[in-house]
């Protein structure tokens, strides 16, 4: 049996009344980019990790934005304001772009960066929609995901990166 708890934070003020070194696995999946205070969310969640434990964060990686727009919709235009990091507007409203070495620096003193995953390097930039629900195309499109996903060259342009910190 396992011992653990799950809390969906909604707000700030619940995360504030966790005690210190609480958790040893916390998970930040697509919300940093729609922060308004992200240094205050990520002083938190490193707070509420114990010693040891693990912060998984899952971000748009603003290089693999650039292929989607400039591939995928036809849109150089976008590609190059992510690449002139301009704000992006979202259906949540503004979205921040920030990079992997910001939360590498944001973290040092805290946490060591781990590993780096890319997710979603070829995946999203078919537009054949139809062939994604054929069984041995996403079977093989799976497996070069998996493999590129820990090849440096293409964690870099993948559409999402997965950062795995550990903390000090």
């Amino acid at each position: 049996m396992c011992d653990s708890k799950i809390i969906n934070f909604h707000g700030r003020r619940k995360i504030r009344s966790i005690e210190d070194n609480t958790f040893d696995v916390v998970i930040c999946h697509n919300v940093l980019e729609y922060v308004d205070d992200m240094s205050g969310v990520l002083t938190q969640l490193i707070r509420v990790l114990k010693p040891g434990g693990i912060l998984s964060i899952v971000k748009h990686n603003e290089y693999g934005k650039a292929f989607a727009y400039a591939v995928l919709n036809d849109n150089p235009a976008a590609a190059l304001d992510v690449l002139n990091k301009c704000t992006e507007e979202s259906a949540f409203g503004n979205r921040n772009v920030y990079s992997n070495e910001y939360l590498a620096d944001f973290f040092a003193d805290d946490a060591e960066l781990k590993d780096v995953y890319g997710i979603r390097t070829f995946f999203g930039l078919s537009s054949n929609n139809e062939i994604k629900f054929n069984e041995e195309w996403y079977r093989g499109m799976l497996e070069l995901e998996t493999k590129a996903g820990v090849i440096d060259e293409y964690v870099k342009v993948a559409f999402y990166n997965h950062l795995i910190f550990k903390k000090k």
